[in-house]
């Protein structure tokens, strides 16, 4: 359960170190779990056992790929579309505003990729040298909760899968609430800031977009003129606890084949095309 609680709690699988170092291994990938239906080291079986192994093994690979190719289709192409809208929409590249709630963070990451190949961004040759770093890439995003009832400003992460962040939420509003938070960032209906500063919550759009705008200009201050972070328990420990993390070493073993992508994304079109024309029946 290490890892699948590692997970929860937002701890990076690698260190950032030289050589690289894991927190924790991940034992429950699909390959593991296939694995696991081979004979032990001391079972003996005949053909037929061996078989339904197999058979066993097939099944379970086949249910994962069909899930996945049904994700795609019901999930991952409707987010697609939501998210690649608001970033052509959007006027400030520094957050992204999504009025219905999606999974973003891919897309995101993506759609900037593509961006640049396209040459939508002007090189680094041609930026002077003391722009504004943040300006090139969408540091928030902001949305409305799985529920409707609040708004989320979240951080966007260095990589998909990280929890890492390219410009966490300020550090002196990091674990603060309420009533004592809206004193803090000016923002009214501020309800929260997690204390990794990943994702705040607020109560209307409006102050949402508030919210990351202040962010973005508490990060653009010289950090001289920065409000010292708070030692909330006395134990001077709250500041060494939040000190910004080395960049995230890019993980290891990843299955990121070009054609195997292209393959589920065709699957999925045909999928989606397939329940459409199914409805129409």
């Amino acid at each position: 359960v290490e890892h699948i609680d590692a997970n929860d709690n937002g701890i990076e699988a690698f260190r950032s170190a030289s050589p690289l170092e894991k927190n924790y291994e991940v034992s429950t990938t699909l390959p593991a779990r296939v694995g696991r239906l081979n004979l032990r080291w001391n079972e003996s079986a005949g053909v037929e056992e061996t078989n339904n192994r197999f058979r066993r093994a097939v099944e379970l690979c086949a249910t994962e790929l069909f899930e996945s190719v049904e994700d795609a289709a019901r999930s991952w192409l409707p987010a697609r579309r939501i998210v690649s809208a608001a970033f052509t929409a959007r006027q400030d590249h520094r957050f992204l505003l999504l009025d219905t709630y999606c999974p973003w963070v891919s897309h995101v990451l993506e759609l900037e990729k593509q961006e640049l190949q396209n040459g939508a961004s002007s090189s680094v040759e041609q930026q002077p040298q003391n722009r504004d770093m943040t300006a090139d890439k969408t540091m928030y995003v902001i949305f409305p909760d799985s529920q409707g009832s609040s708004w989320r400003v979240q951080a966007v992460p260095v990589a998909e899968g990280s929890f890492t962040s390219r410009l966490p939420l300020p550090e002196p509003w990091r674990g603060l609430r309420d009533d004592t938070l809206a004193a803090a960032t000016g923002v009214a209906s501020a309800i929260f800031v997690h204390a990794s500063g990943f994702v705040a919550g607020t109560k209307s759009r409006d102050d949402a977009i508030a919210l990351a705008q202040a962010a973005l200009a508490f990060s653009a201050e010289p950090p001289a003129k920065r409000s010292r972070p708070e030692d909330n328990d006395g134990d001077g420990d709250d500041a060494a606890a939040t000190s910004p993390q080395p960049p995230k070493e890019e993980l290891l073993g990843g299955m990121n084949s070009a054609a195997a992508a292209n393959l589920l994304v065709a699957a999925a079109h045909n999928f989606a095309q397939a329940d459409d024309d199914d409805d129409t029946d």
